[in-house]
């Protein structure tokens, strides 16, 4: 199988990363306040709560932070993936399915490692479906669009 990024051509894939990960980041939060029931603002307050402490629920003036810091967040993930992308790992163009589903636990297990190290990891639900839903969100609707969207980007790029 021949790979999408030839050596003889460098693709620039960072931008395609930001808004694959700024794509991402609307799919899986579109997602998860479908399932959840939660209102807007208390799930922007939480990210932001990961930052400033249990101040954020104390007032809606953290929604924005919590917001910015999500699709902050959200594009350095899709930046990370472009990276190491077109740094030599050509699979993750190439078959975007599985590299996007492996992704998406990627990122989520880093961010509840990241969770625990800052102690504002929320534990599971007792609902092993909750959690497994969660798990899905981030494998379907970040992890694979990020994947799609850089691959499809770079053959764009190596097409022109």
């Amino acid at each position: 199988m021949s790979s999408i990024i030839a050596p003889a051509k460098r693709v620039n894939l960072v931008p395609a990363g930001i808004a694959g990960g700024i794509i991402g980041g609307v799919l899986i939060h579109a997602f998860l306040l479908s399932i959840s029931g939660f209102h807007v603002a208390i799930l922007y307050q939480w990210i932001a709560s990961n930052l400033v402490g249990k101040a954020a629920f104390g007032s809606t003036a953290y929604v924005g932070l919590g917001l910015l810091l999500h699709f902050l967040v959200a594009a350095a993930w899709g930046v990370i993936y472009a990276l190491v992308a077109q740094c030599g790992r050509p699979a993750l163009v190439n078959r975007p399915l599985p590299s996007g589903l492996l992704f998406g636990l990627v990122v989520l297990v880093v961010m509840q490692a990241v969770q625990v190290a800052f102690h504002t990891y929320v534990a599971p639900s007792q609902n092993w479906a909750q959690y497994a839903l969660l798990v899905a969100a981030h494998l379907v609707f970040f992890g694979l669009p990020v994947a799609l969207y850089v691959s499809a980007a770079a053959r764009k790029a190596v097409a022109s």
